[in-house]
């Protein structure tokens, strides 16, 4: 079957229609997979103990520290 130029271009018309009308019934959103925290108050003073805890001293003024 041939198509002729204004009916391609009606289809086209068409189907850019069909296509904004999608848009405007399922609009895009964004963060839908949004992560919540729990936050905790933390107790920089203990942190930082601990962490001077698992500090080894290396080479040549190096630390590692060990979690």
């Amino acid at each position: 079957m041939t198509v002729t130029r204004s009916q391609a271009k009606k289809q086209q018309q068409l189907q850019q229609l069909q296509h904004m009308q999608q848009k405007q019934q399922y609009p895009q959103v964004k963060n839908i997979n949004r992560i919540q925290y729990h936050h905790t108050p933390i107790d920089f003073i203990d942190a930082s103990n601990e962490w001077r805890k698992n500090k080894i001293k290396g080479e040549n003024c190096t630390f590692r520290y060990v979690c």
